[in-house]
């Protein structure tokens, strides 16, 4: 249906015809189809984001959250014909790099995408439908699916910050863990060398 030029009562009357009008296939129906539609995606959505929990569960070898990850192949053994006596070498230095990484640059990423996220229609001024009159309106709502759409930025950033500060406090675990490893491993070295020498002072 084309809409012509002409006083606010003439093109009220022909958005009216457009959204209320007996032809087949009125264009209230379908927005009030395509909106229904996004509300029953994002009400799945929230309730995602709502019943959503942070939990490692060991037995099952999966971690909830409000995306699920298993990460059994993750756990699993890479290289099983590996022998068991195989030293393993674990570079410190790159392993706090990694810590620092989580700690500062991706934590630091997380908190400003909720923060942009957050800054992002604020209001539902730019969704707000003009009144027909008459009591009818555009769709489903005088600013249609916003509400729940909003829910769901609000939602979404906090896990985000959430997540932000799990990923640091990864970070300064695996730091400390580092650290921890360097200390013990030095502390092994020395306790290996003076049994050595011993033994060298003993049969040498």
């Amino acid at each position: 249906m084309t809409i012509t030029s002409g006083s606010t009562e003439h093109v009220l009357g022909q958005v009216r015809t457009a959204l209320y009008g007996r032809q087949e296939n009125c264009l209230q129906d379908a927005l009030e189809g395509d909106e229904g539609v996004c509300i029953s995606m994002l009400q799945v959505a929230q309730r995602h984001f709502e019943s959503g929990t942070t939990v490692y569960n060991a037995e099952q070898k999966s971690y909830s959250t409000v995306f699920t990850l298993k990460p059994g192949n993750i756990r699993g053994d890479t290289a099983p014909a590996t022998a068991s006596d195989v030293d393993i070498k674990v570079e410190f230095d790159r392993l706090r790099k990694a810590g620092s990484i989580f700690a500062d640059e991706l934590s630091r990423d997380l908190h400003d995408i909720a923060g942009s996220l957050r800054e992002i229609l604020p209001t539902s001024s730019a969704l707000e439908r003009p009144e027909i009159g008459g009591g009818m309106g555009i769709g489903i709502g005088w600013t249609g699916p916003w509400d729940l759409w909003n829910a769901n930025r609000i939602l979404l950033a906090e896990a985000l910050e959430k997540t932000a500060g799990q990923v640091a406090g990864v970070g300064d675990y695996l730091i400390s863990a580092s650290n921890f490893l360097e200390r013990q491993d030095a502390a092994a070295k020395e306790a290996l060398e003076q049994a050595g020498a011993e033994l060298d002072g003993q049969f040498g």
